[in-house]
């Protein structure tokens, strides 16, 4: 006869074992938010009186802080510990999209160290009058297409298209030195397109196999393995990308006809960077990538967010705007030399940043060793 406290006592501990490994494998799974993560998880920062917060899944540990005094703590004054990346399957496996040489997915911690020495000198206060003529250059155009089709905008993405062609025309004149060819400019399409390629590759909602590495050991004929396809394809295009505009640039130094770049200084300075001649073409393709790809979309999308705030806060743009017409006396346009006679407008565009950031959220990073912080245990491995 069943002993039923016998069954009674065996299912119990089945069903505590079976939560505890719930627990463990699935953790916080669902206290992530499933959108805009970064308002999410400060509520919850706000619900337990912490700016610090540590979840648990799929059995990785994720530290969330909340506070810019934390991630300069962190990211920035202790980056020996916190400078790796996550390993994103999609996006560093050499069979799928191969992006282990970009500096914000490399493995290789000399890789990205030589990046980000070569990129630093270009994204400080000094470095950046370098880019002014090219900036007025575009910011012109873009007035007069505005201009041109006044009343005839219909949405807000032709207006963004518009502010597109401006922050991509700017950016491919600096680092490429080629000015750019109208809406339809085949290297700004190009790197829309692989930016948009990596972006769909590193979530684990579009491939699983960001979740279950394994997955990539499995043949590709199998059902269900159609994403390997998909793999091939974006992989191509991201090549494409990188690689068509920097032999442009080397095509145009050649030749004797090109205008000075951020990719022609990098390959001057090649030996001072300690990057091998067998390895220099790649280097330098990967670094002029990720800074023109990486500027076009944060730059429209803080250029929409100013157009919204005009929309919104009609007081502050005639304020604005009758601080600019006391500075030129409205029979010129604002230079970048007016700026420190333009206070309020500095103020104004400071503000901008703050109420709507256009990338909310750092890029992940991975603890390289055990860490305390505050009290707080960060372990090996943890994603920040």
């Amino acid at each position: 006869m069943l002993d039923l406290t016998t069954f009674a006592t065996a299912s119990l501990v089945t069903a505590a074992i079976a939560l505890l490994l719930y627990n463990r494998w699935y953790g916080n799974l669902l206290s992530i938010p499933s959108k805009d993560e970064h308002l999410g998880f400060a509520e919850i920062g706000k619900q337990l009186g912490t700016n610090i917060l540590s979840l648990s899944t799929l059995g990785t540990v994720i530290i969330v802080l909340n506070d810019i005094e934390d991630a300069v703590n962190l990211l920035e004054k202790r980056s020996s510990i916190y400078s790796d990346r996550p390993r994103i399957p999609m996006l560093v496996e050499p069979s799928l999209l191969d992006c282990s040489r970009n500096p914000a997915f490399t493995p290789d911690r000399d890789w990205w160290k030589k990046s980000r020495r070569a990129m630093h000198q270009w994204l400080n206060k000094q470095a950046a009058v370098a880019f002014q003529p090219s900036q007025l250059h575009q910011t012109r155009l873009l007035l007069q297409r505005l201009l041109s089709k006044w009343g005839r905008l219909e949405s807000s993405e032709e207006l963004e298209l518009e502010i597109y062609q401006t922050t991509s025309g700017t950016i491919l004149h600096s680092v490429y030195g080629r000015r750019v060819q109208g809406a339809n400019d085949i290297f700004v399409l190009k790197a829309k397109k692989a930016a948009e390629n990596i972006m769909k590759g590193s979530l684990s909602s579009n491939f699983l196999v960001n979740l279950f590495p394994t997955l990539n050991r499995f043949p590709g004929w199998l059902p269900g393995m159609n994403w390997r396809k998909t793999a091939k394809k974006w992989r191509e295009e991201i090549y494409d990308a990188i690689d068509s505009p920097y032999r442009w640039t080397k095509a145009e130094m050649e030749k004797g006809s090109h205008q000075s770049s951020i990719v022609e200084s990098i390959l001057e300075q090649l030996n001072q960077l300690g990057v091998k001649s067998s390895e220099a073409d790649d280097f330098v393709k990967e670094v002029g990538a990720v800074l023109f790809s990486g500027g076009i979309d944060t730059l429209t999308g803080t250029i929409m967010g100013f157009f919204v705030a005009m929309i919104l806060f009609p007081e502050a743009q005639a304020k604005a705007q009758q601080e600019i017409d006391l500075v030129t006396g409205s029979n010129r346009l604002p230079t970048i030399d007016d700026r420190s006679r333009l206070p309020y407008v500095g103020r104004l565009i400071n503000e901008l940043f703050r109420w709507r950031p256009t990338v909310p959220n750092g890029i992940p990073h991975v603890s390289l060793k055990d860490d305390i912080y505050k009290g707080y245990y960060i372990p090996r491995g943890a994603i920040v």
